[in-house]
């Protein structure tokens, strides 16, 4: 699953909060960096399963997407625990707002925490 958001953050804070996240905050995940840039960062998790993360710094914060097969819930876990950018109307980079699989970071929320389904 894909996972989106825009925060206030810079770029790097955001790759290394997303390093001290999943190397040291979700040790049931057993993360270690892969590879990395300016702009990315890969983990691999437990059975070789991997972690994506891209920043695209802007004017009004920092888009960041995020992308794993099996680790949607920690993901969708450290997405909640960024600042939101003070507007969150910015299409994502791609403007791929009505892609299948893309969620918003108030939708990820949203439905981890409600076991119920929408009507």
């Amino acid at each position: 699953m894909i996972h989106e958001m825009t925060t206030s953050l810079a770029a790097e804070e955001v790759l290394r909060r997303a390093k001290e996240f999943f190397t040291q905050r979700v040790p049931a995940t057993g993360c270690f960096v892969e590879r990395e840039s300016p702009r990315h960062l890969v983990l691999r998790g437990q059975g070789g399963e991997e972690i994506v993360i891209a920043v695209f710094p802007g004017e009004s914060g920092c888009a960041v997407r995020g992308s794993t097969l099996l680790f949607d819930q920690q993901v969708g876990r450290f997405f909640a625990a960024l600042p939101e950018a003070a507007s969150q109307s910015a299409a994502p980079p791609d403007g791929g707002e009505g892609r299948a699989g893309g969620a918003k970071k108030a939708n990820v929320a949203g439905a981890a925490s409600s076991g119920a389904a929408a009507p």
